[in-house]
């Protein structure tokens, strides 16, 4: 198993003979995705475990911490039980503009960041996350077509842009909106929690409990 310092340093190596980008999300592709097969072109997204996928994206998410005026809050691993086929981080500006205060919760508007584990791909929506005051629980809900390649109210302009400057230089793809809300092909089966009908989006990226 690599040490998350050893993926470090093998991935700055391998970036810089790959690139990822751009993708045709093609139905050959969505099937692969749907099977839990692997369809990328640089490790750990040709022959890597899923812990392999797991430590490379600990280190971009690492990599979007340091980046000031970005806060990141690491959803748990597959929602804590079944299989996700994404790693999920909740994102938000670390200035406290997109914080409210409420009497029982304190309630943080920002973006929620799916990074396949399949391929360098990644999406975004705006979410809001909710945490108790006496600490018993938190919630960030879901990206779906609904959300998919949108932002919260307001200027969010450069903070998704310095989330997109690092996820290039990991030479993972942040798609667009348009792709992502085209319907799923006729009669593919998506190991997911979630009621049709469906999309592209639903075939890259899915919650099975």
């Amino acid at each position: 198993m690599r040490k998350n310092n050893e993926f470090s340093l093998s991935t700055q190596k391998e970036l810089l003979m790959h690139s990822s980008y751009p993708i045709e999300i093609t139905e050959a592709i969505m099937h692969d995705s749907v099977s839990q097969t692997l369809f990328g072109n640089f490790e750990p997204f040709i022959s890597g475990s899923d812990q392999d996928a797991w430590q490379f994206y600990s280190v971009v998410l690492s990599a979007l911490e340091q980046q000031p005026g970005v806060n990141v809050i690491r959803e748990t691993c597959h929602h804590g039980s079944g299989y996700a086929s994404y790693v999920s981080a909740f994102l938000y500006p670390g200035d406290g503009r997109s914080r409210r205060d409420f009497p029982t919760y304190v309630e943080t508007t920002g973006i929620l960041l799916y990074l396949s584990r399949l391929a360098p791909l990644a999406a975004y929506g705006a979410s809001a996350r909710a945490e108790n005051k006496d600490g018993k629980g938190s919630s960030a809900g879901f990206i779906e077509v609904s959300n998919v390649g949108l932002l919260p109210d307001g200027d969010w302009t450069d903070f998704i842009a310095t989330v997109a400057d690092v996820l290039g230089k990991f030479h993972i793809e942040l798609l667009p909106r348009a792709p992502l809300i085209l319907p799923a092909p006729d009669g593919i089966e998506i190991p997911t929690v979630f009621d049709g009908p469906y999309y592209v989006f639903d075939t890259l990226f899915y919650w099975c409990d």
